[in-house]
């Protein structure tokens, strides 16, 4: 990859961010997490206060509630473009809990203090600069050493299980500036911009042609200095190399390691016509490599026979980077090869140094586990065990209502879950997941279990038998919620507070069930996703589900010239300059001009409908722009009565909505199935396509967000012989009740004219952002009983990839 050449790409570069990390209330980048906000490799390095430089990991006085309080610099943030301190609260002896005052304790009470845990509600806080008073010396002991003269930290105060616990300061991970160092530039080069790069690298093998025998190792990376939207993209994921078949990864990694020590201490770089300094530093890795996983056991923790326990205390046994480089000691100073391998085995480790650990980084904190392999894997599970458990006519009535749900209209056919479930991709196994509880809810009664399954269960957790069906809906629902949590693009405070709540619920239900999620690694691994959101702002931000695509694209022996000459042409027709020109290249712009989609899609190609013939109308908001309409319907197969004066009435108030008030003259309508856009979201371009019977979320002034299903896609001429796009709806009212088993919000669907039923395609917040589901009762055979108008909104449904 051609650094200089992404920064260099002038659609890029205008939306990286280069700053301080932000303390949002809705976290969805990297720099709304802690890593970025910390590391003086990312965030902001330092801040001057009074005539005082303070630094992060700094120990200071503060006022609090007009009290003078010891707190320990843990970054400085931005907060509404303001810069503030985030501060890990101290407490002295007097501030323990009671239950920990104890002589031992009392005794050093002068000159003890004890470090609250910063992922606490009270562990930390966000001070103005002005109520910073000054430093003070408090040293962190993480040995035998004894202090005489001054304060100390020794213990970190943290909860278990709603417990308040001590923990030795050793068992914490250290702060970013105690791993990682900031080189100042050249004198000569102070006055220059800095730029700080974030990096995350990802690992995959892979068959070239579908085949695990001709496997390449695929290394791709991403700047995670662009926003989401647009790291989601394909043509924003970058190639680094191909590890060939028994090749070895660390000759192949050796020169990026090289590059990036180089990074760490920074170069002089030309971005845009302007000399910067660049400092990058590699925030995370992932993997897909199974091979050795079942041997080494928890990367980031030391649990092992009672990985899934409920009141495991994961920090007391997490693995931390400085107790692990002891660890590393200890094998290498083995006199012999034999108890170096057995020191290793014991400690869960490799007998050498991985060849990241050249570079500044926490090797248990920045390897996160990967929600996309462990939701799918976890579903696996969970969708094996209970197929198995099925009685004939278990799977009877399973494939009749697996056959006849109404899935989300956007997904393409799964297959058979019973025949050929071994043959599930994971996007498929976590589909799946999400409609299960409602599929079960329908199909599930006492009948449908084997007679020694259903024995085994009543043992197990001593419940009769309809409230054995009860467990098992309610289990998959406590699933799948905890799946959509887990890939929420944006988390606020109560959504990780719903996420940790619902991790818990999961493991103990799963655990609970079934025998074999007991120290299953992929329930294990969601003890550690908590941590996980708060270092990288979300869950969503690691997970390789996009990187999971990037492999599929042609991939044959000429594979990386192939991909270097389509990021050439990308680089030029963004407007890039050709270093050897150092001019724009006017026939790129032209072609450019010609085949803009092509560049922007050359990864995925959208399907496109049968007929082919669009009708461009106008567009009332800046946000939307190429509306299309396609395949054009009869209005009276619409059942829509166009000449009544509820429609009239409406249309004139969609006119209304977007300034244009005068009496309308022209009272024909075409209607249309699809129409398709290009919307703004968030300084990225995403297209949209819209078809009869879609579910969407409407955002009007009167109703705020809410859903609705379209009925009609048609255009109307303006009395100004403009040509509008306009959508006809019906609504789902929310009757303020949940179902009973799985806790899913129960709407009715309107089809009268109690609400406004007419409005401008551009109301439109998001095309299937939710999903519907019909209440079925008795009467719903083998069609849904139309005169039951309840549908329950799936709380289970999100976007995969």
């Amino acid at each position: 990859m051609e650094k200089s050449n992404i920064l260099n790409n002038p659609l890029l570069y205008d939306k990286f961010y280069f700053g301080p990390g932000i303390e949002a209330e809705e976290k969805k980048e990297y720099w709304h997490g802690d890593l970025w906000a910390e590391s003086p490799l990312f965030g902001q390095e330092k801040i001057t206060i009074n005539r005082e430089i303070y630094y992060p990991n700094e120990f200071i006085i503060y006022k609090e509630n007009g009290k003078r309080r010891f707190g320990r610099i843990r970054s400085i943030v931005s907060i509404n473009d303001e810069l503030q301190i985030k501060i890990q609260r101290i407490c002295t002896y007097y501030e323990l809990p009671n239950n920990l005052h104890s002589n031992v304790h009392s005794i050093t009470s002068e000159s003890q203090l004890w470090l609250i845990d910063q992922h606490l509600e009270e562990g930390s806080i966000i001070a103005n600069t002005y109520e910073i008073i000054k430093k003070v010396d408090i040293t962190i002991v993480r040995d035998s050493t004894i202090i005489t003269n001054s304060l100390f930290i020794k213990e970190i105060l943290y909860k278990n299980n709603g417990h308040w616990k001590l923990r030795d300061a050793t068992l914490d991970y250290m702060h970013p500036c105690e791993y990682s160092a900031l080189s100042s530039p050249p004198s000569s080069y102070n006055n220059f911009r800095i730029l700080k790069i974030f990096i995350d690298i990802y690992y995959d093998d892979f068959g070239t042609y579908r085949n695990t025998y001709h496997s390449l190792g695929g290394v791709y990376i991403q700047l995670g200095n662009m926003p989401f939207e647009m790291r989601k993209h394909l043509r924003n994921h970058f190639v680094l190399g191909f590890v060939p078949f028994g090749g070895c990864f660390k000759d192949f990694i050796h020169p990026f390691i090289k590059d990036m020590k180089q990074l760490e201490k920074g170069i002089l770089m030309n971005i845009q016509g302007r000399d910067c300094w660049i400092i990058a530093g590699l925030e995370c890795i992932t993997a897909d490599l199974p091979q050795g996983n079942d041997l080494t056991g928890c990367r980031t923790c030391l649990a092992k026979e009672n990985a899934t326990d409920i009141t495991l205390d994961i920090a007391s046994i997490s693995r931390y980077h400085h107790i692990t480089n002891i660890q590393f000691k200890n094998i290498f100073t083995a006199l012999t090869l034999e108890e170096r391998n057995n020191i290793a085995k014991e400690y869960g480790l490799q007998t050498s140094l991985p060849i990241f650990d050249q570079l500044q980084w926490e090797r248990h904190l920045q390897s996160p586990q990967d929600i996309y392999h462990i939701i799918a894997g976890k579903t696996l599970k969970l969708l094996k065990l209970t197929i198995t458990m099925l009685s004939p006519e278990g799977e009877r009535n399973f494939i009749r209502e697996w056959k006849s749900f109404e899935y989300p209209k956007q997904w393409s056919k799964l297959p058979n879950p019973i025949s050929h479930l071994e043959s599930f991709m994971m996007s498929d196994r976590i589909r799946l997941g999400m409609v299960m509880p409602f599929i079960l809810n329908r199909s599930l009664t006492i009948n449908c279990l084997k007679q020694q399954e259903m024995d085994k269960l009543q043992r197990r957790i001593k419940l009769n038998r309809n409230q054995v069906i009860n467990a098992i809906i309610k289990c998959w629902a406590i699933v799948a919620k905890c799946s959509q949590l887990t890939f929420k693009i944006s988390l606020t405070i109560d959504d990780r507070i719903e996420l940790e709540r619902y991790l818990k619920k999961e493991r103990e239900a799963l655990v609970e069930l079934f025998d074999d999620f007991v120290g299953l690694p992929n329930l294990h691994a969601s003890y550690h996703l908590s941590r996980h959101v708060r270092t990288f702002g979300t869950l969503v931000n690691t997970a390789v589900g996009t990187k999971e695509m990037v492999y599929r694209k042609n991939i044959e022996f000429d594979l990386l010239k192939y991909y270097t000459t389509l990021q050439a042409i990308r680089h030029l027709s963004d407007g890039g300059i050709d270093p050897r020109n150092l001019q724009h290249s006017v026939e790129f712009m032209n072609l450019f001009q010609d085949f803009s989609h092509l560049f922007k899609d050359w990864f995925i190609m959208e399907s496109s409908e049968t007929d082919n013939k669009e009708f461009k109308v106008c567009s009332p908001s800046s946000y939307f722009r190429n509306i299309m309409l396609r395949k054009p319907v009869s209005v009276r197969n619409t059942n829509i009565g166009i000449d009544t004066v509820s429609f009239r009435t409406d249309l004139a108030l969609a006119y209304e909505s977007f300034g244009y008030n005068s009496s309308l003259i022209n009272k024909t309508c075409n209607f249309y199935e699809y129409a398709s856009y290009i919307q703004d979201v968030h300084n990225a371009e995403v297209q949209c396509h819209l078809s009869i019977d879609d579910v969407v979320t409407i955002q009007v002034a009167d109703y705020g967000e809410s859903y609705a299903v379209i009925k009609g896609i048609f255009k109307h001429k303006s009395n100004d012989g403009y040509l509008y796009p306009f959508i006809y709806v019906d609504w789902f009212e929310d009757i303020c009740k949940n179902h009973n088993r799985l806790e899913c919000p129960i709407f009715v669907l309107r089809h009268d004219d109690t609400y406004c039923k007419i409005f401008p395609l551009t109301v439109i917040e998001k095309v299937q952002k939710v999903h519907f589901v019909h209440d079925c009762n008795s009467r719903c055979k083998d069609n849904h009983n139309l005169e039951n108008k309840h549908y329950l909104r799936n709380d289970f449904f999100f976007k995969v990839i």
